[in-house]
């Protein structure tokens, strides 16, 4: 994905620091966008910035913060860079200090694409490594928008033909087969295809990191990212699929080939034959594939999250939570609250799955229990409610535990869609119109 906003970052924007001391760090990061921008106080920031801060710390990771302030009637969505060799001690919950820390400002219309554009960037180690032992300050503003890894990886990925003849003969079994359309799963950077593909049989890329691949690929119909981590092969597949007919790329009955292999090995080495057939639910776009207004990138954005708790747990220990999207004033009525919502009396803006910033404290606030309602556009409406549906439908729920029967209930009787996740089994369960509509 290029960069959407391609003046976020300016040479003049950052800073090599020497500072361990946050409330220095978040000043210097102020004067360089009031330098730029004088209409707006040091004050006006700092306030915004500090009470942001004191809701929610705007930590993304272990080394890296995102803080962010919106300020009406600010003329573009702009970048401040502090990178400290020593690290910053950030915030009391975690001893360990961060390296990285980026201020966001603009007028609110494209916070959330900013923070997520550059929250993808840095979740990139070689991209983040490459940042931490920069000299320079226009370095650091080359390796964020790609340009300085763009040529890394040029100078590597010349080297060898990224479509490898297992590619190449992967698609021409597709073709053989009377394949609708090869999905390959790259397992490196590419630049290029060694071949080219017939018009009639597309094919999709698909990549964990689109910022790190060229606008487009000779012979590529279409580079998607798809950001789901530690699964296995068959349920990535499965989930692309699923992308791809929600878009409407594909009819009922097509066959499509997915190809795939180890990204550590950086080898191709797996070929799966899909039968669309076995999909019909999710052709149903336009009628019922999802809550009318549950956004697309809000699910990819929950299927992430969901499996990274199914993968990690919490503090070493598996966990099980309940997601209700979509449809949200309907789902409220078969909800009780069993805690105070950890979430009620915040902005709107403050709490909205897409914040990258937010993702930690989904995480932490997924051991209690109770379902977390989220209304369409990603914001969380509350968390630890406890769902009172009856079934309405005809799937039977024999097996189910409370999590997987409440995700089945209150999707029968309304128009959401319920994601669970089994403690006991860490298996992933997606519900709609009280069915179970895929797992893994």
């Amino acid at each position: 994905m290029a960069n959407p906003m391609p003046d976020l970052f300016s040479k003049k924007r950052v800073a090599i620091l020497n500072s361990k001391s946050k409330d220095q760090v978040f000043r210097h990061l102020v004067r360089m966008i009031t330098a730029e921008f004088p209409d707006v106080t040091q004050k006006e920031i700092m306030e915004l910035v500090q009470e942001r801060e004191n809701l929610i710390s705007t930590r993304v990771s272990e080394s890296i913060a995102i803080p962010h302030a919106r300020i009406p009637g600010f003329p573009v969505t702009v970048a401040a860079v502090a990178l400290s060799k020593k690290g910053i001690l950030y915030d009391s919950l975690d001893d360990s200090k961060i390296q990285l820390c980026v201020l966001i400002v603009g007028d609110g219309s494209e916070h959330l694409e900013a923070l997520s554009w550059t929250a993808k960037q840095l979740s990139d180690p070689e991209r983040f490594n490459s940042i931490v032992n920069a000299s320079t300050p226009h370095k650091i503003v080359s390796i964020l928008k790609g340009d300085e890894l763009k040529r890394k990886r040029t100078a590597v990925i010349s080297k060898e033909h990224v479509a490898s003849g297992f590619l190449q003969k992967a698609y021409e079994l597709g073709e053989e087969i009377g394949a609708s359309a090869v999905v390959y799963h790259a397992v490196t950077g590419v630049n290029s295809l060694s071949f080219k593909p017939k018009r009639k049989v597309p094919i999709y890329l698909v990549c964990l990191n689109r910022s790190v691949l060229p606008e487009e690929i000779p012979g590529v119909k279409e580079i998607i990212e798809i950001p789901f981590k530690n699964i296995n092969r068959s349920n990535q597949v499965e989930l692309v699929l699923i992308y791809l007919i929600s878009q409407g790329m594909f009819k009922r009955g097509q066959k499509v080939l997915s190809i795939l292999g180890s990204p550590e090995a950086n080898l191709l080495d797996t070929i799966i034959l899909s039968n669309l057939r076995d999909y019909r639910f999710f052709f149903n776009i336009g009628k019922k594939p999802r809550p009318v207004d549950l956004q697309q990138q809000v699910l990819a954005r929950m299927l992430q999250i969901t499996s990274e708790l199914a993968f990690e747990g919490r503090e070493g220990k598996p966990v099980g939570t309940l997601f209700i999207m979509g449809d949200t004033e309907k789902v409220l009525k078969y909800c009780q609250q069993m805690v105070v919502n950890p979430f009620g009396g915040y902005k709107e803006e403050n709490r909205n799955v897409l914040d990258p910033g937010l993702k930690a404290t989904i995480k932490e606030f997924s051991k209690i229990d109770g379902a977390c309602v989220i209304r369409g556009d990603g914001v969380i409406i509350t968390a630890g409610a406890f769902v009172k549906a009856e079934n309405r439908s005809e799937f039977k729920l024999e097996g189910l535990g409370a999590r997987h029967t409440a995700a089945a209930n209150v999707s029968s009787c309304t128009n959401a869609l319920g994601i669970a996740l089994s403690e006991s089994t860490r298996r992933i369960s997606v519900f709609k119109d009280g069915k179970q509509i895929m797992h893994f």
